[in-house]
């Protein structure tokens, strides 16, 4: 009996000393790893929207006027290019329909690359691909820039006087892409207001605005793909953004970044 006994205790010490060697043969877990891509130059975007035309303090063309300190609804359609119901806030790309030649004050917002926060490849382990998982986040500072524009000719063909000009509160809209398919969902940021400009043709310089700062995140799971596994690379990671304000939007290069935080959680096993 004891040399039964003897046996089997000798067996389990073999195992368990078994067992630590080859768990001090196995590599130690990959620690987090952190890519931050940071912008480099000066990005702008556009005004996406009119100012507001608040007031005429001087003006000889109050039909025009009335016009444009209206403000444009939304849901008019605008398969003409022209704004019909008011020209304070529309869409840059309408024209005024009492502006000669009838040229819009700028293109359509669209969404567009964020200059320097894009990653070509991004290599996942192969070992990981089950486990692991991935957080984007991203920062962009904006500085709201107002500008004045001019009444004659493009908004009031023949019109001479002075134009209070206002810029409100609107929003700068980002979002993750990869491989240049949308992946996550908006995340905005209110721009706030700015001072209003007072226009007499010739304008003035116009003053600066301010500068909020927006913060986005993304996390990636295996969970997501079909074969609940990440992909072998992630190409072509970036940060989209648009404008949907009033004002000049400028990020200086040390405004912007974007991080990837890569997070093994253990090997996988089969």
């Amino acid at each position: 009996m004891k040399r039964i006994i003897t046996g089997i205790c000798v067996w389990l010490l073999l195992c368990a000393v078994a067992a630590l060697a080859e768990e001090a043969e196995m590599p130690a877990a990959l620690p987090p790893t952190v890519t931050e891509i940071k912008g480099a130059q000066t990005a702008e975007l556009s005004p996406a929207r009119y100012p507001v035309f608040k007031s005429f303090p001087s003006g000889d063309a109050p039909t025009c006027q009335a016009y444009l300190s209206t403000l444009f609804d939304e849901e008019e359609a605008t398969t003409s290019g022209e704004a019909q119901s008011g020209l304070s806030l529309a869409p840059i790309q309408l024209t005024s329909k009492f502006g000669s030649p009838g040229v819009p004050a700028g293109d359509e917002a669209r969404w567009e690359p964020v200059q320097g926060l894009k990653l070509a490849t991004f290599t996942v382990p192969s070992e990981y691909r089950k486990t692991a998982k991935i957080l984007i986040t991203w920062t962009v500072r904006v500085n709201g820039i107002p500008t004045a524009l001019n009444i004659r000719p493009n908004l009031c063909s023949n019109w001479a006087g002075t134009s209070v000009q206002g810029f409100p509160e609107g929003q700068l809209i980002t979002k993750l892409y990869i491989n240049k398919i949308p992946t996550s969902k908006e995340v905005e940021i209110t721009v706030p207001a700015s001072s209003d400009l007072v226009i007499s043709q010739p304008r003035p310089p116009a003053p600066t605005g301010c500068d909020p700062t927006l913060t986005g995140s993304y996390l990636i799971s295996p969970d997501q793909f079909s074969d609940k596994q990440l992909p072998a690379k992630l190409t072509n990671i970036e940060i989209w953004w648009k404008n949907d304000t009033s004002m000049k939007l400028v990020s200086e290069g040390d405004w912007r970044n974007m991080i990837i935080t890569f997070m093994p959680l253990g090997k996988d096993q089969n």
